[in-house]
């Protein structure tokens, strides 16, 4: 349960360079956006302008649009599959360790001991390819729709800046492209099986 939380939970250290690079990555893709505006543009010409978001969203839709559909069928069944199997060896590892420490001792050296090392190559193997597939996935949902609605949500908050309710929406898109880095962190420690990876 301690690496589940640390897993997710972040550290004080974390909040701050996650905060400072979702701060950083909604500036840069804003570039264009705010020199059209600084230009003194009409507001049709805001909206026209996109930013990198935008750019990386029209490339990303693109690639995907070229992968076989039966490749992503495939996919969306193993990621099923690795679940599956995570959450029965997650049922069957509860089970057992209702033994007590001599049975659990005896267990290792019996026969039964390989297939108990077996089981956890395998539930390691699974939860990589949960987190392999998972940040694919999340990666298609962040750069298709999140990331660009969120940069969109920013920057028309920036321009109207001298509406107090701005600063909340400033914040609050701040703290949401915040919390989706965070995840590809979260699949990053999943895939190398460390509770920090970065």
């Amino acid at each position: 349960m301690k690496d589940l939380l640390k897993l997710v939970i972040p550290e004080k250290i974390e909040i701050i360079v996650f905060l400072m690079a979702a701060l950083g990555l909604l500036i840069v893709e804003n570039v264009k956006r705010f020199w059209v505006f600084a230009d003194g543009q009409s507001l049709s010409s805001l909206q026209a302008a996109g930013g990198y978001d935008t750019q990386i969203s029209d490339w990303f839709i693109n690639l995907q649009a070229r992968i076989d559909p039966h490749f992503a069928d495939f996919i969306v069944w193993v990621l099923i599959g690795s679940v599956l199997f995570v959450g029965l060896s997650y049922v069957v590892a509860a089970i057992k360790s209702v033994q007590n420490e001599v049975e659990f001792v005896s267990y290792y050296k019996s026969p039964q001991g390989r297939v108990h090392e077996i089981n956890v190559f395998l539930t390691k193997l699974a939860i990589r390819v949960i987190g392999v597939f998972g940040l694919i996935v999340w990666s298609s949902i962040f750069l298709k729709h999140i990331n660009p609605a969120i940069s969109k949500l920013f920057f028309s908050s920036i321009i109207t800046i001298r509406d107090p309710a701005s600063w909340l929406w400033v914040g609050l898109s701040v703290i949401a492209l915040t919390v989706a880095l965070y995840v590809f962190a979260i699949f990053a420690r999943l895939i190398a099986l460390k509770t920090r990876v970065f």
